[in-house]
């Protein structure tokens, strides 16, 4: 495997679980018709499969092996999908009725069933998680399996440990090229192989259906297939989401001055197929949320803001599924820089969560934590926080990130530059050394000097004037500001400045319980061994 290849894994097949048979599973989806083909298609493939294996060892069975598959709905009643297609009953629409003849002696062995939105029924109708209860154990022995089919789904308590939810993924650029060429060959237009390479890779993310009306958009408009309509149908779609939006920022690296420590990693590692993403500790406007503006433009990667705060939900269950909605558009979208501003914010009520919200954030961000470590989709992450203090340990432990950089209140040096960026785009006739002359900046982050200077052009260009309406947060935050400091030393690597190589001297015992101590708020006393130990700016 070369460096840049991802890990290859081995597609996970409705038919597997059929096969195996589960008697009920769940598949959360808006392309219902989608995972009617899949399933069929799946069903053929195996019916086939078994065919042949049987041939050898028993001929007449061989011949006489199938598996129907039916699906079902409110208002069409039942159908048959496969095999001669007669099993259709229009006037089958009463679910208990439905249920009674899957399990009984008309329906037959091995078929499948996919029961459309059949969530609206167990949610109204204890009767129904009864019967389904009840038929567990004939599909069990009979080898029939029940599948939801479902935008949404709560899987009630009585049957959680009978019902397997899977996933069904989001259509890949394959599968995108195969719809465009099946449209193409309906319209009069040239067909360019690059320029379909190009939109099959932004449509992802939708799906087949919100596709084929971006298609058919950018053909109306542009008589060919053009990248940006699709992007902005896939804007749209995405931003109905509520919980993500697709990012477009202005922010550049070059016009953020220092972190040069940060910049390297950033463009080195980030790219790269195996990243995970950073996460980004400082005081607040020290040009964390600048840097994760800018480094998807600079390494070419589109940027999709998550919020959790639009996640939280009433309905119970509700959030646990937005979370996964997310990170499966997340996933399907891939390669794309996921940006999480503020993540302690998120994470402050993850641990009395039991208390105040019946466990709901306390899921919500075990969901995300899963997927952090577990994912394999070139999805890497920039955090930001102001403070590690409502940070659990278990967010800031290895494999999580590729690494925490710690950002510093700009030095001296990066401050000037800085300041001389921001006199120069307001248009400011002075110099740093002459604005220092007037005014100490000591501790003044790189938000604080921008505001100095545009109030300083709005006042026509007094620059001592501007300065008496800016507060430098570290003289309000002093003492958190400085704890932060001196606790990221321990984790985190300076944005800028010479990188520590630290070394534990203590015993492995006495370590533990300090770091046990420092994860409960108290006070580590953990000894470092420091090389060219950088001095914290004052």
């Amino acid at each position: 495997m070369s460096d840049n290849a991802m890990p290859v894994e081995k597609p996970k097949l409705i038919s597997d679980y059929i096969q195996s048979g589960f008697p009920i599973l769940s598949i959360i989806t808006n392309e219902p018709d989608r995972v009617e083909l899949k399933v069929v298609e799946e069903i053929n493939a195996l019916v086939t499969h078994m065919r042949n294996r049987l041939k050898k060892s028993d001929p007449p069975k061989s011949a006489t092996y199938a598996l129907t598959v039916y699906a079902w709905d409110c208002r069409r009643g039942r159908r048959e999908l496969t095999n001669t297609g007669k099993g259709h009953d229009k006037d089958m629409i009463d679910p208990y009725m439905l249920l009674n003849w899957f399990s009984g002696e008309e329906c037959g062995k091995r078929s499948v069933l996919l029961i459309h939105n059949f969530h609206r029924h167990i949610d109204q109708d204890l009767g129904i998680i009864q019967q389904l209860q009840n038929i567990i154990p004939v599909l069990k022995t009979s080898t029939r399996t029940i599948i939801f089919v479902s935008p949404d789904m709560e899987i009630p308590i009585e049957l959680e440990r009978l019902v397997t939810e899977i996933d069904h993924p989001l259509p890949t650029s394959d599968e995108i090229k195969e719809e465009f060429k099946k449209m193409l060959d309906e319209y009069p237009i040239d067909l360019d192989m690059d320029k379909m390479d190009e939109a099959a890779e932004v449509a992802k993310g939708l799906t087949m259906f919100e596709t084929e009306n971006a298609l058919s958009l950018s053909i109306i408009r542009k008589h060919a297939i053009d990248k940006d309509t699709i992007f902005e149908v896939k804007s749209s779609m995405i931003k109905k989401n509520g919980d993500l939006e697709i990012s477009s920022f202005d922010e550049t690296l070059d016009s953020l001055k220092g972190y040069q420590n940060l910049k390297d990693f950033g463009l080195e590692v980030l790219p790269h197929p195996l990243s995970r993403g950073i996460l980004l500790l400082g005081a607040s406007g020290c040009g964390k949320s600048h840097f994760s503006k800018a480094i998807g433009k600079a390494i070419g990667m589109p940027t999709v803001s998550l919020s959790f705060g639009n996640m939280f939900d009433s309905l119970v269950g509700s959030s646990e599924r937005k979370i996964k909605n997310a990170l499966r558009i997340c996933d399907a979208m891939s390669p794309l820089l996921l940006f999480i501003d503020e993540l302690e914010k998120d994470l402050a009520g993850a641990e009395s969560s039991g208390e105040t919200d019946s466990g709901v954030t306390k899921r919500v961000m075990k969901t995300f934590l899963t997927w952090l470590s577990d994912h394999n989709s070139r999805v890497p992450i920039i955090a930001t926080a102001n403070s590690v203090k409502h940070i659990p340990p278990e967010f800031l432990r290895s494999e999580r990130w590729d690494a925490i950089f710690f950002v510093n209140i700009p030095n001296d040096e990066e401050a000037d530059a800085i300041l001389q960026h921001y006199l120069t785009e307001y248009g400011l006739n002075t110099s740093p050394d002459e604005v220092r002359a007037k005014i100490s900046m000591r501790n003044w982050t790189g938000a604080e000097i921008k505001t100095l200077c545009r109030l300083g052009h709005i006042m026509g260009g007094d620059i001592e004037k501007s300065s008496q309406y800016v507060v430098p947060i570290y003289e309000a935050k002093k003492e958190e500001i400085d704890a932060l400091r001196s606790e990221a030393l321990n984790y985190a690597i300076p944005a800028s400045g010479a990188i520590d190589h630290r070394v534990r001297v203590s015993e492995p015992a006495s370590s533990k319980r300090q770091l046990m101590g420092a994860a409960e708020g108290k006070t580590s006393t953990v000894k470092l061994a420091k090389k060219n130990k950088p001095t914290p700016t004052n």
